[in-house]
């Protein structure tokens, strides 16, 4: 029993740090995309 809800935890737990991470990137890239545009013009 302990085991099932540690997995199912661990899951959930990891599906959000997932959809945090690919947030954090969008952020960064969209970032990185302004400061060129602003550093070209």
């Amino acid at each position: 029993m302990v085991s099932f809800f540690m997995e199912k935890i661990f899951k959930n737990y990891a599906n959000v740090l997932l959809k945090v991470l690919e947030k954090v990137k969008k952020k960064r890239y969209n970032g990185q995309c302004e400061s060129a545009l602003q550093t070209r013009a």
